[in-house]
Parts: structure tokens; C-alpha cells; sequence
């Protein structure tokens, strides 16, 4: 919803007399800069109330009969004025928001819709719905995995798990390309998951998996695993980030030979997501 604009001292008269149902007219010479340079704002002529959509030097575009009033015939030199209208008052029921009407809060878009909005530089950022459901559309949130071809863990080694690609990036905050990590953009709370899946793996071999941040540990699980069938592991954490602190998945084997890291979305790959 866009908030009307007004402004102080916006008068003038009409330089030509109108009919009930032309969609322009003109202000006196030199005075439409007296109005906003664009819509929306209404203007009042008489008992008439107009919407002004557009302004180009003197001449106004306008949508007629607004706030329940008639569409008339107006002569020239009758007066135009922007005025704080009960329609102006109402929208302060149920907006706010900034000078250029980009960011935003509403508690209520259209009639008796009961929701609270949040816009942030043109984009809904925050939802909250009727039932209590809170949806915010710009939180950060990311999911990287390793999407083409098994990555070769070399034994007793501690190698960062490469996830080459990516399942969402809501604030692009993954580098599935070079450094393969997540970002913060914003110091937080934020969840993070990692599972790692592997080949088969000979009897008894150790597998451990990290999460880092800023190169050093803050969560690991370890298993031991074996057997001709398909292994893996993983780690759940909350991790406290500033702006700029980084997260990566690490992977340790000890079956003293190279094993494989598995490929696929759901076999390899660590989610990230701004909890506070």
C-alpha cells in the first residue's frame, strides 16, 4: 500500500474549466510545482475529491470521485488544494513508513485482512499472519552441497568438505565456488547442520566431522563405522557469529587409504540459518 503524499501550501486554481469526466487538468501557469512531482495524492475541487496519479509541469492526471464523493463539472479559476483528507488520516490507522514510501510497516493491506507486514527497501520482508505464523521472506539462510563428483578424503587428513553447489542462498552468504563457506552478513544466532556421506568404508575406521568458524572447531561428532555398505556422519549446532565470521564443514578419516566423499543433495552438505 502506498502511503498519499501531501505537502504544505499545495493551492491553485484551474487554468480551464473541466467536465465530470476528464482525467487531466490544469493548474495555473507555473504552479504545479506547488504539488508533488508524482503520485498519489488527492486534490479537492469543490465538493469533489480527485486523485492526482501523475504531474508533468502544470498538468495533473486524475482518477475522479474519490472518498465517496461525485465527479462534477468545475470552471476555470476554482480552486485545487491538497488537503489532509479522511483518507490521508485513515492510511496513518494503518501504515508507516519512510519519505519514499519504500520501507515500511502495515497492519492491515487491504479491508479486514488482519496481517502485519514489514517491507524493507520495496521487498516483504516480514509476514505475520492471522494464526500467528511468522514468515521472514529476508532472513539469512543457506544450504551449500557437494553437487558434482565424489571429493577424495585422504587418510588421518582433516580436509574441508568441498560444496560446490547450492540448494538456497537467501542473502547470498555461500561461496559454493573458491572457499566453499558460509558468511554472516550479520552478527547472531544461527543453526547450522552438516552431514557428511561416505563410501564403504573398511571395519573400524573413525570418522570425524567438524564445523569451523574462522578456522577453528566449534562442533564435531565422531563415529565408527565399517562394512561394505555406504557411511556417514553428522553434526547440529547454534553458533554465535559476528559480521564476516565464517563457517565450513571439515571430514577426517583414519582407514589408512583415500576414501570418497558421496555426491548428491541429500548425502553431503551443511544448512545455515539466522535463529536470533
Amino acid at each position: 500500500m502506498a502511503f498519499l503524499k501531501v505537502r504544505n501550501r499545495a493551492v491553485s486554481t484551474l487554468a480551464s474549466g473541466i467536465s465530470d469526466s476528464d482525467t487531466s487538468l490544469t493548474v495555473a501557469t507555473g504552479e504545479g510545482s506547488k504539488f508533488p512531482a508524482s503520485g498519489d495524492f488527492h486534490i479537492t475541487i469543490e465538493d469533489e475529491i480527485l486523485k492526482c496519479t501523475a504531474r508533468s509541469g502544470d498538468v495533473l492526471t486524475v482518477t475522479r470521485a474519490q472518498e465517496g464523493t461525485s465527479a462534477a463539472a468545475h470552471i476555470a479559476g476554482k480552486a485545487i488544494e491538497l488537503r489532509i483528507t479522511a483518507a490521508v488520516l485513515d492510511q496513518l490507522k494503518t501504515i508507516i513508513q519512510d519519505a519514499d514510501g519504500d520501507t515500511a510497516w502495515e497492519v492491515e493491506q487491504s479491508a479486514d485482512e488482519n496481517k502485519i507486514r514489514g517491507k524493507v527497501a520495496g521487498v516483504e520482508a516480514f509476514l505475520l499472519e492471522t494464526d500467528g505464523i511468522l514468515t521472514l521472506a529476508k532472513q539469512s539462510s543457506s544450504r551449500g552441497y557437494r553437487a558434482t563428483s565424489n571429493q577424495t578424503i585422504a587418510t588421518s587428513t582433516l580436509t574441508k568438505v568441498e560444496l560446490n553447489g547450492e540448494s538456497y542462498d537467501v542473502q547470498n552468504e555461500f561461496d559454493s565456488t573458491t572457499n566453499y563457506r558460509f558468511t554472516a552478513s550479520d552478527a547472531g544466532k544461527y543453526a547450522v547442520a552438516g552431514i557428511v556421506g561416505t563410501g564403504s568404508i573398511p571395519d573400524g575406521t573413525r570418522l570425524i566431522i567438524h564445523i569451523r568458524k574462522n578456522g577453528g572447531s566449534i562442533a564435531s561428532n565422531q563415529v565408527v563405522v565399517g562394512g561394505t555398505d555406504y557411511a556417514g556422519i553428522g553434526v547440529l549446532d547454534i553458533a554465535n557469529l559476528a559480521a564476516n565470521d565464517y563457517l565450513e564443514m571439515f571430514i577426517w578419516q583414519n582407514s589408512g587409504s583415500d576414501q570418497d566423499v558421496r555426491y548428491d543433495s541429500c548425502w553431503t552438505f551443511m544448512a545455515v540459518s539466522k535463529v536470533a
